[in-house]
This record gives structure tokens, sequence and C-alpha cells, in this order.
């Protein structure tokens, strides 16, 4: 229901809100993930994705989140995951209750 529901606030078809989920489950489990790691719809990237689709449609909506994609292993490859202890703890906690 999240990844529909998100998908309506972009702007694109409830379709590609139940795939795009499917597919990032996919990899997911496929590369292994860990405890504490979620991967589902984000409402941060929803909102990033709504200003993309208004200004220049759904075409380009692949494109960013293959590079969404790229940015996040290259960012895993070069051990940038050890900077998220400076967050504070009930920072993270807000974050993830606001969704």
């Amino acid at each position: 229901p999240e990844a529909v529901g998100f998908s309506f606030v972009a702007g694109v078809n409830p379709i590609v809100g139940l795939w795009s989920a499917v597919v990032m489950g996919f990899f997911a489990a496929a590369f292994g993930g860990r405890p504490g790691i979620i991967t589902g719809a984000s409402g941060a990237c929803a909102v990033v994705v709504t200003s993309l689709v208004a200004a220049h449609g759904p075409v380009y909506l692949s494109a960013c989140v293959l590079l969404a994609g790229v940015l996040q292993m290259l960012a895993g490859l070069g051990g940038l995951g050890k900077w998220i202890r400076l967050v504070p703890h009930p920072v993270m906690l807000g974050f993830v209750n606001g969704l």
C-alpha cells in the first residue's frame, strides 16, 4: 500500500509503484541486506520524484532511479555508511516515524 500511495504522490501509475517495490525487494534479497535496512518506498523520495515528474514527465523517472542506485552502490563500496553514526538516534527515529 505504501508504494501505491507514493506513486499517487509522485504522479505516476500505481503499477510503477508496485513494480518498483518488487524489484527493490528482489535486489535486497539477492545481494543480502542487513538487519535494520529498510528497502521500501520513502516519503523523501516521493517528494523529489514528484517535482521531477512534474517538470520533465515520467520518462526521466527510470534514469533517476538508475542514477540513485548507482550512487548508493558507489557510496556502499566507498565505505560511506560509517558516517550514519554521526546522525543522532532520535533523528533517525523521527524520520522513520514521519513516513
